[in-house]
């Protein structure tokens, strides 16, 4: 079977609450519905040249108002920053600076040249680990993918230039093994919104091919059901992948971006290139802080099939020459204790950029 084109997607958001956020929400909706244009002209063989480029125009323009929005965030300037997700909530304080003089070397993991700092993890974590570039990334992640190649990654990401910053970033990391599994799709993987698509697939399936509703034939049936869990790992964009409690920390060089960007619009596109799913976003002057918590029903862990749940806090900020994304990701299923959790916390809110004082 060929590439399936995924349809029928905005009919499945929840526009009201998408637009409950504001400018934000609008400008999401804006640019989403301008990138679903552009990618359809281009799949003709003779796109207009005329309509791609005033999809641009229209999709630049939603970008700034989603930057508005977050902008807008920064107006309401606090001390500190929350999200609540489930039952886990974070909360971080104002981002704090310091000389290299005050902060403890067995304490803190110091980087001078990128201008960073944060907590050492204790004994529950691997040692703090570097990766560079894509297939630095890759081996962070270790996902199972016949989409998420590095051939595939690459070749996205160097069609805009937010892209290109990621292709040459830094990474910084530590996890913890005990509580490391494979996660894998099973044929009844999903949630609502998935299990929705491939209802209206296998009804595709039926009515185009040979197979018919009561075939008896075995290798019919194998086949029917292969085609229908190709799908269902194309949706979900993975076939297995590593969970675990982990710290990573992006470090994105600004040298190379002409115009620059402010915090806000960077993360915005960022975002977009990345395709991240962002369930909750607070901001100040100095940081964004945004939450996302995703939920799948029937995967296969720990030789069980079962829920799973994974939750991610993403906190970005900058300095004069790089931006700085530190994720730490909790799942309640794998986790060998609530200390893990604290231990996130902790090294989340000690971040501190460096200064020449």
């Amino acid at each position: 079977m060929g590439t399936l084109e995924i349809t029928g997607i905005l009919e499945k958001l929840d526009i009201v609450e998408i637009l409950k956020i504001g400018s934000i929400g609008l400008g999401f909706l804006l640019a989403f519905m301008s990138y679903q244009l552009i990618k359809r002209e281009q799949e003709k063989e003779k796109p207009n040249a005329l309509f791609l480029k005033s999809a641009q125009v229209f999709m630049f323009f939603s970008i700034v108002i989603m930057a508005l929005g977050i902008l807008s965030e920064f107006i309401k300037t606090k001390t500190s920053l929350s999200i609540k997700l489930g039952g886990n909530e974070i909360n971080i304080n104002e981002l704090s600076y310091s000389s290299l003089s005050s902060l403890n070397t067995n304490e803190y993991f110091i980087n001078s040249e990128f201008g960073f700092a944060f907590k050492k993890p204790n004994k529950n974590w691997t040692n703090i680990k570097s990766e560079k570039g894509i297939d630095g990334l890759l081996k962070i992640i270790n996902i199972n993918s016949k989409l998420m190649t590095k051939e595939n990654i690459e070749t996205e990401l160097k069609q805009n230039r937010i892209g290109s910053l990621i292709l040459n970033a830094t990474y910084y990391y530590f996890e913890n093994t005990e509580s490391k599994t494979i996660v894998s799709v099973t044929d009844k993987t999903g949630n609502d919104i998935i299990d929705d698509f491939i209802k209206k697939e296998s009804k595709i399936l039926l009515d185009t091919s040979d197979y018919g509703y009561d075939t008896t034939d075995i290798e019919e049936k194998k086949e029917y059901f292969e085609e229908l869990l190709d799908y269902r790992k194309q949706l979900l964009g993975f076939d297995s992948l590593e969970a675990k409690e982990a710290f990573l920390l992006s470090v994105i060089p600004k040298d190379s971006l002409a115009p620059p960007l402010k915090l806000p619009s960077f993360y915005t596109s960022y975002s977009m290139v990345l395709g991240l799913n962002i369930d909750k976003l607070v901001a100040n002057e100095k940081q964004i802080l945004a939450g996302t918590e995703i939920t799948l029903n029937n995967v296969k862990f720990n030789k069980q099939i079962s829920k799973f749940q994974n939750k991610k806090w993403i906190m970005v900020t900058e300095n004069e020459k790089y931006f700085f994304i530190i994720e730490i990701s909790y799942s309640p299923q794998i986790s060998s204790s609530t200390d893990l959790w604290d231990n996130l916390q902790d090294t989340l809110n000690s971040f501190t950029l460096l200064t020449n004082k």
